[in-house]
């Protein structure tokens, strides 16, 4: 039966069904009504297990994590059976601990010596609870926009763009990439593809000078040791 994008009965079929429509509406707001609470019950469930005990992750995880559970065998990890549709039991190495943000959407993995390796995510709407995780590598890219004078911009107001390589072990930045200038246009379109352009080139240096001097920058299990 043909429906509206808010999940109601359109006024010509209503005309069709006559006295019908108002019950389909009716059963409609009952299976949103009951989805929502599934939905909140699941994620409700899925906070408090990963209050208690750090013994599951996410099945799903960040497209940017190679061959995630290889890489969790190698950190360490013991990764056995489903526990449900979302989830995966674990063992983690010694020490290993979660810690959730205020709002219990996001869970910081920590290792035994306390550094941050990766998070879970719990993401809930009313018609669906997703989960997925992330693991952390030592080496990360940060690409900064810049005005004429040095200070920070935002994209659409930058005239110049620097990548930085960040090192999760040390402050300050590893390596400075070149100033990348972006064109400015009257145009909106050129000035965004001539931004990515920029950020792409800057992004570039950062990941040469990292395969040259940390081969195995993307593995989330190098370099830790």
């Amino acid at each position: 039966m043909t429906i509206n994008s808010a999940g109601r009965t359109t006024p010509l079929i209503a005309r069709l069904i006559g006295d019908d429509a108002t019950r389909w509406d009716q059963l409609l707001s009952e299976a949103e009504k009951s989805i929502e609470e599934a939905n909140a019950r699941e994620a409700a469930s899925a906070r408090q297990a990963l209050a208690s005990a750090f013994d599951r992750l996410p099945k799903s995880h960040s497209p940017l994590t190679k061959d995630p559970f290889r890489t969790l065998a190698d950190l360490g990890f013991q990764v056995g059976d489903p526990l449900d549709d979302l989830f995966i039991q674990v063992t983690p190495p010694p020490g290993w601990s979660l810690k959730a943000d205020p709002d219990g959407e996001q869970w910081e993995i920590f290792d035994g010596m306390g550094r941050a390796r990766g998070a879970i995510y719990l993401t809930e709407y009313p018609n669906e609870f997703s989960a997925f995780f992330s693991l952390r590598t030592r080496f990360d890219i940060h690409i900064l926009g810049f005005q004429s004078d040095g200070s920070r911009a935002v994209d659409v107001q930058a005239t110049y763009v620097q990548s930085h390589v960040e090192d999760a072990l040390k402050a300050g930045p590893l390596f400075t990439s070149k100033e990348h200038p972006i064109e400015a246009s009257d145009d909106d379109l050129e000035n965004i593809v001539a931004g990515m352009a920029s950020h792409q080139a800057a992004k570039s240096e950062c990941e040469d000078w990292l395969a040259a001097n940390f081969p195995d920058w993307r593995n989330p299990a190098a370099y830790w040791d």
